[in-house]
Order: structure tokens, then sequence, then C-alpha cells
């Protein structure tokens, strides 16, 4: 497609994959919910793997108005990232950087409310490795898959892979029919990630070279695989 940046663009998940911020997240939002809804202690029972913000939002307010659990949620995520806070999780930084140097195009696909995503990445110093115009957020959708076909149209024609940490992340992918890399960095068992069937499953994003070795060929091949 004329004008494609990329003719290659992977899409991260952020929260296991590409973070590890302590629970601040889940802290914050069910603060948010439990001041603007009233309801005592929301999150509890709710897993917050491979969930999107809206989707948590559904199951605990139902149609309630999210706008005002949204504000509070940033404002109390933004005070809870203190210094010593969180870091890129192992390999995650050498891993873009190589990806961006083999000139491979950097989105996200994340459960994030845009502004959780770029309080979060811009805590740890990532928020300007991603290019915004090949991102889906929570404000997307509910449904991560369908945040999957939002990222990829957006993708304009670029052959496109996902990395996360979690069930979910494997289901969009498999839903747009592109690969997806899986690290156990997250909270969902291996045994049950792999029984899912990613086209690939590490345990950390630590191995660079093969890494990226790995996703160029798996990229690569893939737009071998594209009608002209």
């Amino acid at each position: 497609m004329s004008g494609l940046l990329h003719p290659s663009v992977v899409l991260f998940d952020i929260d296991g994959t590409l973070v590890s911020l302590g629970g601040v997240g889940r802290a914050a939002m069910q603060r948010a919910m439990s001041e603007e809804w009233g309801i005592h202690d929301p999150l509890a029972g709710i897993s917050f793997a491979g969930a999107t913000d809206g989707g948590v939002a559904a199951r605990v307010g139902g149609e309630r108005p999210r706008d005002g659990v949204w504000r509070r949620y940033l404002h109390y995520l933004s005070g809870l990232l203190g210094p010593g806070r969180g870091a890129p999780l192992p390999g995650v930084v050498a891993l873009l950087d190589e990806l961006h140097r083999r000139g491979v195009g950097l989105g996200l696909l994340t459960g994030n409310l845009s502004g959780s995503a770029r309080l979060k990445l811009e805590h740890v110093g990532l928020w300007s490795r991603f290019d915004l115009g090949y991102c889906a957020f929570a404000e997307d959708h509910d449904d991560r898959r369908v945040m999957a076909e939002r990222a990829v149209e957006r993708c304009a024609g670029a052959s496109v892979m996902i990395i996360g940490d979690s069930s979910a992340d494997v289901s969009a992918a498999k839903h747009v029919g592109v690969p997806v890399l899986i690290t156990t960095t997250g909270v969902e068992p291996r045994e049950a990630l792999e029984a899912l069937g990613p086209d690939h499953l590490v345990s950390d994003l630590t191995d660079t070279t093969t890494l990226v070795d790995w996703i160029v060929t798996a990229l690569s091949a893939r737009k071998l695989q594209e009608p002209a």
C-alpha cells in the first residue's frame, strides 16, 4: 500500500508483557469504581489477565456510565506510579531496540485505556517507542478480538504479529489470522497457554537475537503468503 511506513508491525500487550507495575492498575481501578459507583470491593474475583478496562467495567458496573470511573482511575493511577514503582520486564528494552533497528514498526494492542497506557509506559520510559497509528486501546472496544481487528486495519496492509502474555492475546491473534508470540511472564500457567497453540511460546523476552530472528522470519513468511 502506498504510503505504508513499515512493511511489518508488531503489536504488544502492556501488562505482563512489557511491564510489571506491582498491581497499581488494579488498585487504582478498585478505588475508582468503589467511589464512583458505590460498590464494595468491586473487583473481587475478577482476573485482569488478558482483560480490557472496558470489559472489566462491564462486568462490574453493567450499563453504568464509565466516564467518572475513568477520570478517577487515571488520577489514582498517576498518584500510585511513584519513583521506583515498576520497570520494563527483562529483555523488553533490547527487543524493542533491535526490532526498531531491523525496520519493524512497533504498536500496541492493549486492554488499557489510552490514558493508562501512556501513564504506565511513560513511567518506565517506553511510551515514545510506539507509533500511535498502529495501536488499539480500550476505547476502541470492550472485546480484545474486535480491538485486534481495528489495530490490524490501522496497520494498513503491513504484515502483523501480536506479542502478549495471556490466552486473550492468543484468541485475538487467531481471530484476525496473525501469528502470536506468547511470553509466560504474566499470571496464566504455561501449560494452559501452550494448550492454545501460540506460534511461539517463551519464558521471557531476554533472548533478543533468537527472538528477533524468529519474529522477522515469521513476519516475512506471512508477507509472502498474502495476495499481491
